[in-house]
């Protein structure tokens, strides 16, 4: 069976499970079967991520991402869609379907990815449960949503252009399993990255 989400920055690979908190059964849960969607993956370039990003902020707050926000956010995703960017059912950042998330209605798709135990041990958790998008942009409100919901110290970070810590906060609070060190250092190159490259595009 074929693994969700896996990195390669600079050579080197690095696996992530995002959202870990969000582990679901299929005997628990109640839903219909029309929910379940086909797995499909939405190519975009960086660029047309970063837009997807601005978009689905706008979405979710109603304002303009600062553009430390917005590089911020950007790093995280293209850390967990690793490059190409490849959203699989528009599912942006890697989240997890709760039990609640399922049961509201909500779609879904499934896929196995691997994880870590806290001590490090590598393993894979098969048909994963996922949340699914009709858009990118869809997928994009919802990935800043989940961030003001659960992890407003993330965002905070985000907003002062403090990438690095806001990979830690999110190790911490359990959006991902990786090892946190290693994440958050990679967010913060990936944050340079954006403002040599894009910064310049959507400053006002």
């Amino acid at each position: 069976f074929e693994v969700l989400s896996q990195s390669k920055i600079k050579g080197s690979s690095l696996k992530f499970e995002s959202a870990n908190i969000y582990k679901t059964k299929t005997a628990a849960l109640k839903f219909d079967q029309k929910q379940i969607r086909s797995y499909n993956v939405t190519q975009l370039s960086e660029l047309d991520l970063a837009n997807v990003l601005k978009s689905g902020y706008k979405m979710t707050f109603g304002t303009e991402p600062t553009l430390s926000m917005l590089a911020s956010g950007w790093a995280q995703v293209i850390l967990e869609s690793g490059r190409p960017v490849k959203l699989p059912n528009n599912n942006v950042g890697n989240i997890k379907a709760t039990k609640q998330w399922i049961e509201s209605g909500n779609p879904f798709f499934m896929k196995s990815t691997e994880e870590f135990t806290s001590s490090g041990k590598h393993f894979i958790e098969k048909d994963a449960k996922w949340r699914a998008y009709e858009s990118p942009e869809e997928g994009a409100a919802g990935y800043w949503k989940l961030l003001k919901d659960r992890y407003g110290a993330t965002l905070e970070y985000f907003d002062v252009g403090d990438p690095v810590s806001a990979g830690v906060s999110l190790g911490k609070s359990g959006y991902f399993t990786a090892n946190i060190e290693k994440y958050s250092t990679a967010v913060g190159k990936l944050y340079t990255e954006f403002m040599k490259k894009y910064a310049q595009k959507f400053s006002s």
